[in-house]
C-alpha cells in the first residue's frame, strides 16, 4: 500500500515523533559525540513535535482529508529546513564529524519527506481534479 492523502499524516507523524526523540532526549543524552549545543537541540525539537501532533490530528479526526491540512504540513516543514541550516551554520565548528553527518542526514530526510509529501499532494488532489473536470466537459459535449 502506497502513501495516499490520508496516511500521509501518519507517516509525517511517526516521523516527527521519532525526529522529536533524537533531538529532544537521544542527541543531547550524548551532546559530547555530536556537538550541538543542547538548547538549540531542544529549540530544534519543537518543530518536529509540534508538526507531529498536527499530522497525527490530521491522521486521525479529518476524516475527508482536506487538501489545505497537507499544504499546511508540506508549508511547515519546508520552513523547518531553514532553522535547521541556521543552526548547522552557527554551530558548525562545534559539531564533531558524527554531528554533521546526523544534520546532513536530517536534512536529506527532510528534503525526501517534503518531496514525497509534495507528490502526494499532486496525485491526490491536483491530477484527480484534472480528471474530473475533464469528465465534466466531456458530460456537456
Amino acid at each position: 500500500m502506497g502513501l495516499n492523502k490520508k496516511n500521509i499524516f501518519l507517516f509525517d507523524g511517526v516521523g516527527g515523533i521519532i525526529n522529536f526523540l533524537f533531538l529532544g532526549v537521544i542527541l543531547p543524552t550524548f551532546q559530547e559525540l555530536f556537538g550541538m549545543p543542547v538548547n538549540t537541540l531542544y529549540f530544534l525539537s519543537i518543530f518536529p513535535l509540534v508538526y507531529a501532533i498536527y499530522s497525527i490530528t490530521c491522521f486521525w479526526f479529518d476524516k475527508n482529508t482536506n487538501p489545505i491540512f497537507l499544504k499546511i504540513i508540506i508549508i511547515a516543514n519546508t520552513f523547518y529546513f531553514f532553522p535547521s541550516l541556521i543552526c548547522i551554520t552557527v554551530h558548525f565548528y562545534q559539531l564533531t564529524s558524527l554531528g554533521i553527518l546526523y544534520f546532513i542526514g536530517e536534512v536529506l530526510v527532510l528534503v525526501g519527506v517534503i518531496q514525497i509529501e509534495r507528490n502526494v499532494y499532486k496525485r491526490e488532489f491536483c491530477e484527480r481534479k484534472i480528471a474530473r473536470d475533464h469528465q465534466r466537459k466531456e458530460k456537456v459535449r
